[in-house]
């Protein structure tokens, strides 16, 4: 073929030499190999992140019950916060709500397996259990984790503040 590189041009250029079988197919780049590797480890921190939220939720709310920041010379916990945990106190005190909620196994007993996807379906995420958290009753607690699987996290937040507008702890249709 003319319009063919020779052999061993075509390994300089294309960086390996390849059986002429092969040349149909789409050469594999390191770039793209990179791009795979990165998001597979994106994929299993946000898993982990999902795992952890449980017990750093409810270590946050027994911080915030026996007011821990007084042990280490703080005098509110938004000073603790911010200088010693690297977070804001609005962040921590959600954590510490949704520690209380979980705990409440009466309550949201659900809530937890949903956060993780021990439940069977996709993970929540800590921010739509917090949403959920905040307006779920334990007989509405289904109907908020279905909707936290089908939106959006900003969808999740209209449909609480419609909820709460409403006086009600269930989503609308």
């Amino acid at each position: 073929d003319p319009h063919r590189a020779p052999a061993g041009l075509r390994a300089v250029t294309l960086g390996e030499a390849r059986p002429e079988a092969d040349w149909g197919q789409s050469p594999s780049y390191p770039t793209e190999q990179s791009i795979l590797q990165a998001d597979a480890l994106a994929v299993s921190l946000k898993g982990a992140l999902d795992r952890i939220t449980v017990p750093m939720a409810r270590a946050a709310s027994a911080f915030r019950r026996h007011s821990g920041w007084f042990l280490f010379g703080y005098a509110r916990l938004s000073d603790y916060t911010r200088e010693r945990a690297g977070c804001t106190s609005r962040w921590f005190s959600d954590l510490a709500m949704l520690g209380d909620r979980l705990d409440d196994h009466d309550e949201l007993g659900g809530l937890a397996a949903a956060l993780t996807g021990d439940d069977g379906g996709r993970p929540i995420g800590r921010a739509a259990a917090i949403v959920i958290a905040r307006i779920a009753s334990a007989e509405s607690l289904g109907c908020w984790v279905e909707l936290a699987r089908c939106v959006a996290e900003r969808e999740l937040r209209d449909a609480e503040k419609r909820a709460r507008a409403a006086g009600s702890v269930w989503p609308d249709e």
